[in-house]
């Protein structure tokens, strides 16, 4: 696994539930994604594995013959802890723009919280 304590870390912009990181390791820029902490309590688990599932779906879908994702597994030290990251290659540019999701949906509907169901979703790719 890469270490990617040493890679360059840039301002974040990238958003979601779980911590995240943008970082520049190889002269690329990656959005690096943390484990999530653990909801709930008296369970005998430090973390979910959302990193390793980004990682393993994103390589099953590349394996099918999808166009996907490029994602790396590593490490990284944070609050004196190592802990498991995917580093999703940053795809974006000036011509190719990833906003999320929350944006799009307060844009098409400021006045209605647009969960992430199937009809939401629709209702905002149609809008």
């Amino acid at each position: 696994m890469i270490d990617f304590l040493k890679a360059k870390e840039e301002l974040n912009n990238y958003k979601g539930s779980e911590k995240k990181k943008t970082l520049i390791y190889n002269n690329k820029k990656y959005l690096v994604k943390f484990p999530n902490p653990i909801i709930y309590k008296n369970k005998n688990i430090s973390y979910i594995n959302n990193a390793l599932s980004e990682y393993i779906g994103s390589n099953i879908f590349k394996f099918a013959n999808f166009d996907t994702q490029n994602t790396i597994l590593g490490t990284y030290e944070y609050n004196g802890k190592e802990k498991i990251v995917c580093a999703c290659k940053d795809f974006t540019d000036s011509e190719h723009v990833l906003y999320e999701f929350q944006s799009l949906a307060l844009s098409v509907n400021p006045d209605r919280k647009i969960e992430t169901e199937i009809t939401d979703i629709i209702e905002v790719i149609e809008k």
